[in-house]
C-alpha cells in the first residue's frame, strides 16, 4: 500500500516537472515572437530611438528567472538537486555518528583495560 502511494507521488512530481518545462517552452516562444514584433515596429516607425531593448531586457530577466525556477542554476535548486544534497548530508551525518560511536567504544575499551590492571590494594 505504501509503495503505491509512493509511486503516485512520483508520477505527480513527474507530471508537474513536465508541465513546468512545457510552460517555460511556451513562455520562451511567446517572448521571441513578441520581441521580433516589437523590434519590427521599432524599426518601421521610430528607427532613430531603439526603445525595443527596454522590454527585451526587462522581460529577459523574467525569462531567466523562469528558467532557473524550472531547471535550476547549474542544477542547483531543482528537486533532484535537493534530493541528492539531502542524501549526501544524511550520509555525512551517519558517517560522523559512526565515527563518534567507534571513538567512544575505543575509549570505553581503554578505560576497561585500565580498570582491569588495578587491584583493590592499589586504592588508598
Amino acid at each position: 500500500m505504501k509503495s503505491m502511494h509512493h509511486k503516485d507521488d512520483i508520477i505527480r512530481k513527474a507530471e508537474k516537472k513536465v508541465k513546468d518545462k512545457k510552460d517555460f517552452a511556451m513562455h520562451l516562444g511567446i517572448y521571441f515572437v513578441v520581441m521580433a514584433f516589437l523590434f519590427w515596429i521599432n524599426w518601421m516607425f521610430s528607427p532613430s530611438i531603439w526603445w525595443a531593448f527596454f522590454p527585451l531586457f526587462g522581460w529577459g530577466i523574467g525569462i531567466v528567472a523562469h528558467y532557473i525556477s524550472v531547471y535550476g542554476l547549474f542544477g542547483i535548486g531543482s528537486t533532484d538537486w535537493e534530493q541528492r544534497e539531502l542524501e549526501k548530508e544524511i550520509m555525512i551525518l551517519d558517517q560522523d555518528r559512526s565515527r563518534s560511536d567507534s571513538k567512544e567504544t575505543l575509549e570505553l575499551k581503554q578505560k576497561i583495560e585500565l580498570e582491569d590492571e588495578w587491584d583493590e590494594g592499589d586504592f588508598v
